[in-house]
């Protein structure tokens, strides 16, 4: 099998994830499995922000809906209250512009428009529990705790010029002195500022006819300076009231979705466990099945501007992951899903027509959410600095699709729910001592990793978001033996054994050889008669010296290739017997003695 073969293999699961039935959220970013009898504890912290979402027309303003619905609510405010003062200003520069040199003519005030600027915020801390029942097989079960908050940035007028007029009795008396038919102006509620075009003709004029100043506002009216004095004179309701003076709104932290997995590694062609990598180049495949049970809370929008995020749904979801190791340092980590939510009942707010800010107080409404169906695909290459440090970078894509309900329903002032489609781009760094640890260096492992995704373009309204994920991990195993190298610092801890007796001082003497066996006696044989002993024993060998005993210089020491001398007396040698000559057919032979 080639190189190439091997890594077209490892992706092979992720071109037909797609018709799955069924497929499951990620467990892990690469296509490793637990070995038998470890236990994985994985703690994560994902934080999720967007102010914006990418439109039909390009990137639209999170607020730009609730802009929408609440500018009809600020005209009605304004109205009444801007009408006096732009007829007041008008007769004002009319009436005097022939008694003042250069006059000018100002532009008409303005009590502005509406700004409407909010960001949306998920906060999740997902916690795992992994368990190794095969080398193959991995079972995990994962409890989520989760926050969701809308934060309301700005919510106010931008391009006003108007402002409270705060001495209304010193404005009258100047303003009199010109001409009694100016008063009015001078009680009015609002004036232009000091520092806008309107107000310092204003106060040209002024002290032109009359060396009087008047008390110009130098800071803008807000929008609760109109709500506080005439909210509720022009026609707004108390719902109106609240929905324009809102600020952020936030959920309490609660359980979400609890999730349970079963990994199956379908290919490993790396030479070693999931963890253990045996070669450098190889290939690894896992399919990962979830099933979500519905343990979150149904409320679908708990405060006013609450974007849902679809929770207390069952749930089935699928994913394949592989990776192909290209060498010892760079390898490709690809995975395709997808995830499937169930409809269920949903409790909401009673968003109508005749109603679009309903308060607090309003009941909740019960009705049928149908999630659609969501795919995702990523890759994400990688590169080993060191043999801890890893870096990444890559390329994910995501589609929902829409969401219905049942009946007549009236969306909320920041919900969509349109199929959308997102483009991003992930950079990341980890840290891990895993493989040092099945090396025998280091004492436990461990593995920490951050991951940032940024999605750069999309459709649909889809989440203009910016997502941080920090993920550890810790590895136990709680069945069978270690299979890690051991550690050559660690200390044994068995009863050591009381030292051998040591052997005696033998310095500067040499040992006494031991007497030569004398050779055993050969049977003698008559002349003529044939030899009865066919293989002759050889002589003995000389005993060899003992090594590193020092030399004693009374004992003369052989040189290579002379017999040692022997300081006993050398025993009697047999002297050599003639060959006897061949011996008759007929002879008998006798029996060689034992």
């Amino acid at each position: 099998m080639t190189r190439f073969f091997r890594a077209a293999l490892a992706f092979l699961p992720a071109a037909v994830v797609l018709f799955l039935p069924v497929a499951a959220r990620a467990q892990g970013a690469d296509a490793r499995t637990l070995r038998r009898g470890w236990l994985e504890f994985r703690a994560a912290g994902i934080y999720q922000q967007y102010n914006s979402r990418f439109g039909d027309d390009g990137l639209e303003p999170l607020g730009a809906p609730l802009r929408a619905q609440l500018e009809p609510l600020v005209n009605t405010l304004l109205t009444p209250v801007l009408g006096p003062v732009r007829t007041g200003l008008d007769a004002f520069f009319t009436g005097t512009a022939a008694k003042v040199e250069n006059p000018v003519a100002p532009d008409p005030v303005s009590a502005g428009a509406l700004n409407a600027q909010l960001a949306s915020d998920l906060r999740t801390a997902p916690f795992s529990l992994a368990y190794g029942l095969t080398r193959r097989i991995t079972l995990s079960v994962t409890l989520p705790i989760e926050r969701s908050g809308t934060a309301v940035a700005a919510l106010g007028l931008t391009g006003s010029n108007l402002g409270v007029n705060a001495d209304t009795t010193a404005n009258i008396a100047a303003l009199r002195k010109i001409d009694p038919a100016y008063a009015a102006l001078g009680r009015s509620q609002l004036l232009p500022t000091s520092t806008s075009a309107a107000g310092i003709e204003l106060q040209r004029r002024v002290r032109a006819l009359t060396g009087d100043s008047l008390v110009l506002p130098t800071a803008v009216a807000s929008l609760s300076n109109y709500l506080g004095s005439y909210a509720l004179a022009n026609g707004l309701t108390a719902e109106d009231t609240v929905a324009l003076s809102t600020r952020s709104g936030a959920t309490p932290y609660y359980l979400a979705d609890v999730q349970a997995s079963v990994r199956l590694q379908l290919l490993n062609t790396t030479g070693g466990d999931s963890y253990a990598l045996a070669r450098a180049h190889g290939a690894r495949a896992a399919v990962t099945m979830t099933a979500q049970l519905p343990t979150g809370a149904r409320g679908d929008t708990l405060y006013l501007f609450q974007i849902p995020r679809q929770r207390g749904h069952f749930g089935v979801a699928g994913e394949v992951t592989g990776d192909a190791f290209v060498s010892s340092r760079f390898w490709v980590t690809g995975s395709a899903g997808f995830a499937q939510l169930f409809g269920a009942d949903v409790l909401r707010r009673p968003f109508s027509a005749t109603r679009p800010f309903p308060g607090d107080t309003a009941p909740n409404v019960t009705v049928r959410q149908e999630p659609g169906s969501r795919l995702s695909a990523s890759i994400l290459p990688r590169y080993r600095l060191t043999r801890e440090m890893t870096f990444a970078a890559g390329y994910r894509l995501d589609r929902q699709g829409a969401t219905t309900y049942g009946g007549d329903v009236l969306l909320g002032p920041v919900e969509r729910t349109d199929a959308w489609t997102a483009h991003s781009v992930s950079l990341g760094a980890s840290y891990s001592t895993i493989e040092a640890f099945e090396a025998g260096r280091s004492r436990a492992p461990v593995e920490v990793s951050l991951l940032y995704h940024n999605s750069f373009a999309g459709s649909g309204y889809a989440p203009h978001a910016g997502t941080f994920e920090v993920v550890g991990r810790f590895l136990y195993q709680a069945f069978g033996r270690p299979r890690r190298a051991a550690d050559s610092t660690v200390v044994d801890s068995a009863r050591a054994l009381p030292p051998p007796p040591s052997a005696p001082d033998t310095t500067g003497q040499r040992p006494r050889p031991r007497p030569a066996a004398p050779p055993a006696a050969r049977p003698t044989t008559p002349a003529g008669a044939p030899t009865t002993d066919p293989n002759p024993a050889p002589p003995p060998a000389a005993e060899p010296i003992p090594k590193n005993v020092p030399a004693n210089p009374n004992i003369p020491v052989p040189t290579s290739g002379q017999p040692a001398t022997s300081t006993t007396t050398p025993a009697a040698t047999t002297p050599p017997v003639p060959a006897p000559p061949s011996p008759a057919p007929s002879a008998p032979v006798p029996a060689r003695p034992r």
